[in-house]
């Protein structure tokens, strides 16, 4: 099942975690905390895989790597998304964005974009937006979600930049493309 298999994905990250500590390998550390945190989240321990994190990106952030502090983000965007919790969601993924074109990395780019298109759309959601105040009208919200979305989509299916021909990333941006309908 695929518990099982983030459970055994848990245990060799922690063994990994384990050896980069004794190492005294930060980058490799900040790494594998930040895989350690997706398995985390898939096995439903939210509130670890958040830690795990942050964690990571603390060591990341010393490190001065900007691609890995992406990542990072983008990886808490998507345990927040898992979760239902697009506020903090939309949040990582729009730092992950602003990371990812600062660095002009157009593969970190549309990483980025897939999760925050994906915020956005809950966020417009009548379930999310009951009891909130905000000046955003949900067609705008879904406005935004798609114009994020195409930017990810042309993103994956340039088929010039060898970096972003990823056809798994393609099937999932045209996957959330879909669920804005």
């Amino acid at each position: 099942t695929g518990l099982r298999k983030y459970r055994k994905a848990s245990a060799w990250y922690g063994r990994a975690l384990y050896y980069a500590r004794e190492l005294g390998a930060k980058a490799h550390r900040a790494t594998v905390l930040n895989n350690l945190s997706r398995a985390q989240s898939e096995m439903g321990r939210t509130s670890r895989a958040i830690r795990l994190c942050l964690d990571g990106l603390k060591l990341r952030r010393e490190l001065g790597a900007d691609l890995p502090i992406v990542l990072s983000h983008n990886t808490l965007a998507l345990i927040f998304n898992d979760q239902n919790r697009p506020e903090e969601a939309w949040r990582e993924a729009a730092k992950a964005m602003a990371y990812a074109r600062r660095i002009e990395d157009s593969r970190a780019l549309g990483l980025a974009l897939i999760p925050l298109g994906e915020a956005l759309r809950r966020l417009a959601t009548p379930e999310i937006r009951f009891g909130r105040t905000g000046r955003e009208t949900p067609e705008a919200i879904y406005d935004a979600a798609q114009e994020v979305l195409d930017e990810a989509h042309l993103i994956f299916s340039d088929l010039e930049d060898t970096a972003s021909k990823e056809p798994l990333r393609l099937i999932e941006t045209k996957n959330e493309m879909g669920c804005l309908f």
